[in-house]
């Protein structure tokens, strides 16, 4: 294996540079993360799967995630409220949970007679 193993689709960063390989990606990392977080588990967990990746064959696809991860380190997770009704609290309609959809479908296979054996 090889660290000028590709990605599926390159990494394109804020200043419109993109991280097409494998050692694109380790160098950029290697460059941008200060020494006092190269602990971090976003960190660590990017240069393994890279590692793995141009190494022992592992999937490129589970490294550039690990990648995206690092480099969004620190960027704040924001929930998305508009998909509450504020009155109930309750998901609004359409918008049901797929164990919801599935409990309604289930029924109709519930009531099909079994097969016998």
């Amino acid at each position: 294996m090889s660290w000028s193993r590709r990605f599926a689709e390159p990494i394109v960063l804020p200043d419109g540079a993109r991280l097409a390989t494998l050692g694109d990606a380790m160098t950029y990392l290697a460059n941008i993360i200060p020494k006092a977080e190269r602990d971090m588990p976003e960190v660590l967990t990017a240069s393994r799967l890279l590692t793995n990746a141009a190494e022992q064959g592992d999937p490129v696809d589970f490294a550039r995630f690990a990648v995206l991860q690092a480099i969004n380190r620190h960027a704040a997770r924001v929930f998305d409220t508009s998909r509450k009704d504020p009155s109930s609290g309750q998901a609004k309609a359409g918008t049901e949970s797929m164990t919801e959809a599935d409990k309604n479908r289930g029924s109709d296979a519930d009531a099909r007679p079994r097969q016998k054996k």
